[in-house]
C-alpha cells in the first residue's frame, strides 16, 4: 500500500522528486537541483523499506523491522537537509 496508494511514503516522495526536477528545468536553481537530489535517494530508500516491511510480514523476522526503521530514521535526517536546502530559496 506504502508503494502504490495513498499519500504516504513512496509516493510522495516520487511525486516530490518529479516535481523539484520540472522546477529545476523552468528556473535552473542549484538549491532546488539539490533538493531533488536528495528526494530521489529518499524514494530509493522508501521503496526499501517497503520491501522490508513486506519481507518482515512474510518471515516475522524482527530484524527486517529493525532495518527499516533505520533507515526511517535516516530518511527523517536527510528530509530535514533537503526541507532546509529549498526553504533557503
Amino acid at each position: 500500500m506504502m508503494d502504490k496508494a495513498g499519500t504516504e511514503g513512496n509516493i510522495f516522495r516520487n511525486f516530490y522528486r518529479d516535481f523539484l526536477r520540472e522546477s529545476y528545468e523552468i528556473v535552473n536553481c542549484a538549491e532546488i537541483k539539490k533538493g531533488h537530489d536528495f528526494f530521489s535517494a529518499i524514494a530509493n530508500q522508501w521503496h526499501e523499506v517497503i520491501s522490508l516491511i513486506e519481507e518482515a510480514s512474510k518471515t516475522v523476522e524482527e530484524r527486517f523491522l529493525v532495518r527499516a526503521g533505520n533507515i526511517c530514521k535516516s530518511i527523517g535526517e536527510q528530509e530535514t537537509k533537503a526541507m532546509k536546502i529549498l526553504s533557503s530559496i
